[in-house]
Order: C-alpha cells, then sequence, then structure tokens
C-alpha cells in the first residue's frame, strides 16, 4: 500500500507499474469523518480531510493507468482483501 498523493500515482503511471486505487464514493464524507475521529486522528487531519474530501475523490475518479475500487457505505479494505489480491 503507498499513499495516493498525486505525485505518487504519477510516478505509479511513469514506471508503468500497475496499481489498484481504493478510495470511497463521495456521498460517505461525513462517515469517514466519523472513522478518523473515532480512529483518534487529529482534529487539523480531520479538518484537512474534510474540506479536501470532494477534490480528492475526485481527482482519483479521474485518475488513468490504474484498476478503480470504489468502497461503499459501511465497507473497509479488509472486505475488499481477496479480491484486490486475486486482481
Amino acid at each position: 500500500m503507498v499513499s495516493t498523493h498525486k505525485e505518487v500515482r504519477q510516478a505509479l503511471v511513469d514506471h508503468g507499474l500497475p496499481f489498484i486505487l481504493v478510495y470511497p464514493t463521495r456521498d460517505q464524507k461525513e462517515a469517514y469523518l466519523s472513522r478518523f475521529r473515532e480512529r483518534g486522528c487529529s482534529e487539523q487531519f480531520i479538518e484537512l480531510l474534510g474540506n479536501n474530501f470532494y477534490r480528492w475523490t475526485n481527482e482519483l475518479t479521474w485518475q488513468r493507468g490504474c484498476t478503480h475500487v470504489l468502497l461503499q457505505e459501511g465497507e473497509y479494505l479488509s472486505d475488499r482483501e481477496y479480491w484486490i489480491k486475486n486482481v
């Protein structure tokens, strides 16, 4: 697993490395903010995520050169573990 920052994604594409981009659907902003609060993340981080959630999920949606996996409401990365390992 690696960061979803633009520069990391672009480096993977530039080097021809296949990758799976996993991210939540856009309608889950409040659920994700709640998850991070429950996890004990700082309010500064939660505010950053809240202010950028839609922009970041939009950027991920338009990413080319990868496989997209959208996590649905109540779903976690571990719920997709088998599928991701076998793509």
